[in-house]
């Protein structure tokens, strides 16, 4: 066990310094998708071009996934990427939420793997600030009689709250070191 915790704990620090390496953490004001103003923005989906990186940030989340989780679910540029990674990891079933209702085909608002009763769901994306995405998500997969057992993150920006356990890689204040 203390071997695994020193070999996470290496990756990430390694990791965290490509990822600041990469740009992903601008100074400067900027909109959130909350439409909150900041004085830095956080990209880590620029990360997601390098397939070194979107790899070991699987990696990392994927070693850290709850043994009974049976699905991932994500939504949006910054979670897809990230749960496709940890599904091609994992052989999980797959979830994708749109951000709105289809208004063509199908008119699904959930695309892949149809969650249900007998799902253990992992919802994961890159940035959690104040969770309107992850709570969108968890609540598609409740819709379909699905339990989600935790949300996973890159980087926890803010302290939204959430009835399922958050995990995160790193916190904000890790970028301004």
């Amino acid at each position: 066990r203390q071997d695994y915790l020193n070999d996470k704990s290496r990756m990430k620090r390694g990791l965290l310094e490509r990822l600041k390496g990469l740009g992903v953490f601008r100074n400067g004001e900027c909109f959130l998708s909350s439409g909150v103003k900041s004085d830095f923005y956080l990209d880590i989906k620029k990360s997601y071009g390098y397939p070194g990186v979107l790899s070991n940030l699987a990696e990392i989340i994927y070693l850290d996934l709850d043994k009974d989780v049976t699905c991932i679910a994500s939504s949006g540029i910054g979670g897809i990427p990230l749960g496709s990674s940890l599904v091609a990891k994992g052989g999980y079933n797959f979830v994708m939420v749109r951000d709105e209702k289809k208004k063509y085909g199908t008119e699904s608002l959930i695309e892949g793997y149809i969650p249900n009763e007998c799902d253990n769901v992992a919802v994961v994306d890159d940035v959690f600030t104040f969770g309107k995405s992850v709570k969108k998500v968890i609540q598609e997969v409740r819709n379909c009689g699905a339990k989600v057992v935790q949300c996973y993150v890159v980087v926890k920006r803010g302290d939204g709250e959430l009835d399922v356990p958050l995990n995160y890689l790193y916190e904000v204040k890790e970028f301004f070191d």
